[in-house]
């Protein structure tokens, strides 16, 4: 299995600013060169890695600064014989009558439990799960230039719930029945912004119409990038 590894950096940062560009499709426009810059700092590994494939060369782009100098790494996908494709597919054959017989089986006790469960349920349950927008945070996250933040991260604060902005902005979050406390604590982020985080106070819901401005956190470079893309093979690896 081979595997290969990429290293961005941007040796001579521009003195643009990136707010004041114009929105594209990629990232912004820079009127100064006429150039698309691409905003690398939304971008997972793998999307960077897909992009670099495509376009070899005259690359300007905007990086978080924890992306300079990371090695994000490639792996080769190994192929399989002919032998070990007829191998697994016997083998799926084999598991599939089975599986579909357990997945019956799961779905008729998943039935049968839910039957037994509905007549324990609280008095006045339903009607909390029915007007469960009294627990509800919704508003919209907008950068400095109010241009709506597409993945924000919108998080409870000691709890596991969570949510994210849609393509417009805009954001919906339940506060759970079960949370006792009188206060919540809201953190709002995105790679490449300055995290918020605000207080609600329970009598505060439902909370409507709550605008959210994130702000750049001046960390990112942007320039012509430059990378180095090395080839590595498994004994390589296997040496480490």
């Amino acid at each position: 299995m081979n595997k290969t590894s990429f290293t961005l950096s941007i040796k001579s940062p521009c003195t643009q600013q990136w707010s004041t560009m114009d929105q594209s499709d990629c990232g912004r426009f820079c009127s100064q060169c006429q150039k698309n810059v691409i905003d690398f700092t939304t971008m997972s590994d793998a999307q960077i890695i897909a992009f670099l494939e495509k376009n070899k060369t005259g690359i300007c782009g905007r990086l978080h600064a924890s992306q300079q100098g990371r090695i994000m790494h490639q792996i080769g996908v190994k192929s399989t014989s002919f032998f070990q494709r007829i191998v697994a597919a016997l083998l799926f054959i084999g598991s599939t009558d089975e599986a579909i017989s357990a997945d019956l089986h799961k779905d008729q006790m998943e039935i049968n439990e839910v039957s037994s469960q509905k007549s324990m349920i609280p008095n006045g349950f339903d009607s909390i799960v029915q007007d469960s927008s009294k627990n509800r945070i919704q508003g919209k996250v907008v950068d400095e230039n109010s241009v709506p933040i597409e993945g924000c991260n919108i998080e409870l604060m000691h709890s596991k719930y969570g949510v994210l902005t849609d393509s417009r902005g805009y954001y919906q979050i339940e506060i759970p029945i079960d949370i006792k406390e009188n206060q919540f604590l809201i953190k709002v982020y995105y790679l490449g912004y300055t995290p918020y985080e605000f207080v609600v106070n329970k009598n505060e819901l439902p909370l409507k119409d709550k605008l959210i401005t994130l702000h750049e956190d001046h960390v990112g470079v942007l320039g012509d990038v430059c990378f180095v893309k090395t080839n590595h093979k498994w004994w390589q690896f296997w040496k480490k």
